[in-house]
């Protein structure tokens, strides 16, 4: 069965956003506004999480830690994470424990759980790249495939960056200013396509083979050949974070040699 494009121009329908502290009261904070309740509570959302650091609450160029992430029940994730991840990890627990942190909740008619997924992840990928975050707190990167709405993203991510500049604009910077960064071509969070997931999933079975022989037998190297454009440096960038986040190895026990000072920060 084949799905017929949408042709509206979606990008003209602006998503609801709303701004709540973050804290047990979050909840009356979101039922206030009745008219888009239906959005906030019976569809999928994206909803960010952040705080100012340190001397930045006082300063003219604040800095900040940000969450991100999807659901499709924002009452009872927030509750989750008010009352349990606090408790495992450190950078919860700064963000449960000070009175500052806010809570940003994004409503969309067109959002499904597949197009939230990507929404979350470009977050991540255009946050990794502000100047103004210098702490991106997740722990995930979840690039979708082919789904309904799918050929809608673009538009839909568009009226989701836009509106969340008009609310927080010293978070959210104009999208050319990021996307001209060196941090942001070499970001993880880039969705890769058909051939770069073959050659991924391949690297990936061959370091995985390879740390199960013999601790004594000598390293091996892999080459990945390709002309100028050929999306590399992306393939580098999102292997390196999934093997640093995997199973197989310590974090500290994996390096990567970059070629410019920027893409320190990406990963």
């Amino acid at each position: 069965m084949r799905y017929n494009k949408i042709e509206e121009n979606i990008g003209d329908i602006e998503p609801v956003v709303e701004i709540v502290p973050y804290n047990t009261g979050y909840n009356v904070s979101l039922h206030r506004d009745m008219q888009n309740r239906e959005l906030i509570f019976e569809y999928p959302t994206v909803y960010l999480i952040y705080d100012k650091l340190g001397s930045g609450r006082s300063s003219n160029d604040p800095k900040f830690k940000v969450y991100v992430g999807e659901t499709n029940d924002i009452s009872r994730r927030t509750r989750q994470h008010l009352k349990d991840t606090g408790k495992s990890r450190m950078d919860w627990k700064a963000l449960n424990e000070s009175h500052n942190s806010q809570m940003i909740v994004i409503g969309d008619y067109y959002f499904n759980k597949s197009l939230t997924l990507d929404i979350e992840n470009k977050l991540m990928m255009y946050l990794l790249s502000a100047e103004s975050v210098t702490q991106l707190n997740n722990r995930r990167s979840n690039p979708q495939r082919k789904y309904f709405m799918s050929d809608q993203f673009e538009n839909v991510f568009e009226g989701v960056w836009q509106t969340l500049r008009k609310k927080k604009p010293e978070i959210f910077p104009e999208k050319s200013e990021i996307e001209n960064s060196a941090v942001f071509k070499a970001s993880p969070f880039h969705s890769l396509n058909a051939e770069q997931h073959e050659s991924k999933n391949e690297i990936f079975g061959k370091i995985e083979s390879a740390l199960k022989e013999s601790s004594t037998e000598r390293g091996k190297t892999i080459f990945i050949a390709g002309q100028a454009g050929t999306g590399k440096t992306v393939l580098l960038s999102n292997l390196f974070y999934d093997l640093t986040n995997s199973s197989l190895v310590r974090k500290d026990s994996v390096y990567l040699l970059v070629n410019h000072d920027q893409q320190k920060n990406s990963l």
